[in-house]
C-alpha cells in the first residue's frame, strides 16, 4: 500500500467539500424546515417537487460536475493550459443545457398528476418545480465554477462561498416564505426564489475570483476555440454517461418517494421526513466520493496507478467510521428531529419512524455509501460507461418493479421498501467492486485516453 496515501490527506481534501456539499443541502433543508411551519400542504410537495427539479437538472449536472475530474487528471500531468478551457466550456454547455431544460419542463405537470397526490399538494409542487427549473441556469453555473476549485484543489473556496449562499438564503428564506423583514409573503414560491437568488450570487461572486486569478489567462482561453471545442468533446466524453447515471439513479430515488407519498397528507408529512434527514446525512458521503474520484484523477495524471488501490480501502474505513457516528445520533437524537420538523405521534406510528430511524437509515447509509465509493473511484478512472451500463439495465429492470410491487401494489409498510433498497445497493457495491479488480488488473485506466 501506497504509503503517500493517508487518511489525513484524503480527508484534508474531503473536508472542505464535505462541508460545502451539507452547506448547499442547507438551501433546500432550510426551505422544508420553514415550509413544515408554513403549512403541511407545502411540506408535503417539497422533497417530491424539489428531487423532480433535481431529476431533470442532474444529467446537465453530472455532465458539468465531471469538469473538477478531467481538471485534477490535468493538474496531474502538469498541463495548466487545459485547465481554464475545461472551466470555459462547462459554462457553455450550461447555457446550452439550459434550454432543453426550458424546453422539457412542461412534462413535470403530467408525472405529478400520474401519482395522483392531494390537489393542494399537486398545485405547491408546481409552483416550486416551476420555480427552480427557471433559476436552473445559475445553479449549472454553481456547478462549473465550484468543479473548477475543486479539481485544482482549491475546495476552500467552494466552501466559504457555499457557506455565503446559506446565509443569503436563510435571510430570503424567512423573508419571503413568512413575510418578514419588510417582504412579502410569498410562501412556497418565495422559498424556491430564495434559493434561485442565493445562486445567482453565487455565480457572480465566483466569476470574480476567478477573473481576478486569471485576468490574462482568462481571455487568452476565450481566444482559443479550438481548445474550448476540443475540452467540450472531453467533457461531453467522460461526462455524458455519468450524467446519464445519474438521471437514472434519480429516477429510481424519485420513484421510491413517490410511492411513498401515495395516500394521506399526514403519510406523506412522515415520509418525507424520513427523506429529509437521509438527504442530509448523506452530503458528506457525496463530498467524501467527489474528493475520491478527483484524487484518482490526479494520481493518473502523475502515472501514479499504485494509489488507486489505497483510496479503496481507506474510503471505506471512513465509510464505517460516519455510519457508527450516524447510528449514534438516531438512536439518541430521534426525539429532538422529530420535535424540529412537528412529527406527531400520528405520523410517527404510520410508518414505524422510530425503527427506521434508528436503524434502517444507518444501514442504507452504508449500503449507498459503498456503492457511492466503488463509483467515485471508478469515474475517477475514467470509468464512466460501465456505471451508465449498470444503471440502465438494472434500475429500470429489478429496483423500480420491484418497488412498485412491494409499495404500489402489495401496499407493504414503508420498513419493506427500504430493506429491499438496502439489499440492492450491496449488489450494486459488489458489480462496481469486480469491475474495480479487473481494471486495476489490467492497468487500463480510461482517463489517461484523453492526451
Amino acid at each position: 500500500m501506497n504509503s503517500d496515501i493517508s487518511y489525513k490527506k484524503i480527508l484534508m481534501v474531503s473536508y472542505p467539500i464535505v462541508l460545502s456539499l451539507i452547506s448547499t443541502t442547507c438551501l433546500t433543508f432550510v426551505d422544508r424546515l420553514f415550509f413544515a411551519h408554513y403549512n403541511e400542504f407545502a411540506f408535503a410537495a417539497a422533497i417530491p417537487a424539489g428531487m423532480l427539479s433535481f431529476l431533470f437538472i442532474c444529467f446537465f449536472s453530472g455532465v458539468i460536475g465531471y469538469s473538477a475530474t478531467l481538471i485534477a487528471y490535468f493538474r496531474g500531468k502538469a498541463e495548466g493550459s487545459s485547465i481554464l478551457p475545461i472551466l470555459i466550456a462547462a459554462l457553455l454547455l450550461s447555457g446550452i443545457f439550459f434550454i432543453f431544460l426550458l424546453a422539457i419542463s412542461p412534462l413535470a405537470k403530467f408525472i405529478f398528476a400520474f401519482f395522483a397526490h392531494n390537489p393542494k399538494v399537486l398545485a405547491y409542487e408546481l409552483i416550486y418545480f416551476k420555480t427552480l427549473i427557471g433559476g436552473s441556469l445559475f445553479f449549472l453555473f454553481v456547478s462549473a465554477f465550484s468543479s473548477y476549485f475543486i479539481g485544482i484543489n482549491s475546495a476552500k473556496t467552494v466552501l466559504y462561498l457555499s457557506l455565503f449562499m446559506n446565509i443569503v438564503n436563510v435571510a430570503l428564506d424567512y423573508g419571503l416564505i413568512f413575510g418578514s423583514f419588510g417582504l412579502p409573503e410569498l410562501g412556497m414560491f418565495g422559498g424556491a426564489l430564495s434559493t434561485v437568488i442565493s445562486n445567482i450570487v453565487s455565480s457572480i461572486i465566483y466569476f470574480m475570483i476567478i477573473r481576478a486569478q486569471n485576468k490574462t489567462l482568462w481571455f487568452g482561453a476565450l481566444k482559443n476555440i479550438k481548445s474550448i471545442i476540443h475540452s467540450s468533446k472531453k467533457l461531453l466524453r467522460f461526462g455524458v454517461p455519468r450524467g446519464a447515471m445519474y438521471i437514472i439513479d434519480l429516477l429510481g430515488w424519485l420513484v421510491f418517494v413517490l410511492l411513498m407519498g401515495e395516500g394521506s397528507v399526514a403519510n406523506s408529512v412522515a415520509n418525507n421526513f424520513v427523506f429529509s434527514i437521509e438527504r442530509l446525512a448523506f452530503m458528506p458521503l457525496t463530498g467524501l466520493a467527489v474528493a475520491v474520484s478527483t484524487l484518482v484523477g490526479l494520481a493518473l495524471g502523475r502515472n501514479s496507478e499504485s494509489e488507486v488501490r489505497p483510496f479503496v480501502t481507506k474510503s471505506i474505513l471512513i465509510l464505517a467510521v460516519y455510519c457508527c457516528f450516524i447510528f449514534l445520533l438516531c438512536t439518541t437524537g430521534s426525539g429532538y428531529l422529530f420535535q424540529m420538523f412537528n412529527i406527531t405521534p400520528s405520523h410517527s406510528n404510520l410508518i414505524s419512524l422510530p425503527l427506521l430511524i434508528s436503524l434502517f437509515l444507518p444501514l442504507f447509509l452504508v449500503a449507498n455509501g459503498a456503492a457511492l465509493m466503488m463509483q467515485a473511484v471508478l469515474e475517477g478512472c475514467g470509468e464512466t460507461k460501465f456505471r451508465m451500463f449498470c444503471n440502465f439495465v438494472f434500475t429500470p429492470l429489478i429496483f423500480i418493479p420491484c418497488q412498485y410491487y412491494i409499495l404500489g401494489i402489495r401496499n407493504k409498510p414503508a420498513i419493506y421498501g427500504w430493506a429491499f433498497y438496502i439489499v440492492y445497493l450491496f449488489f450494486i457495491f459488489a458489480v462496481l467492486l469486480f469491475r474495480l479488480m479487473q481494471i486495476n488488473k489490467t492497468r487500463r485506466y480510461s482517463i489517461t485516453s484523453v492526451g
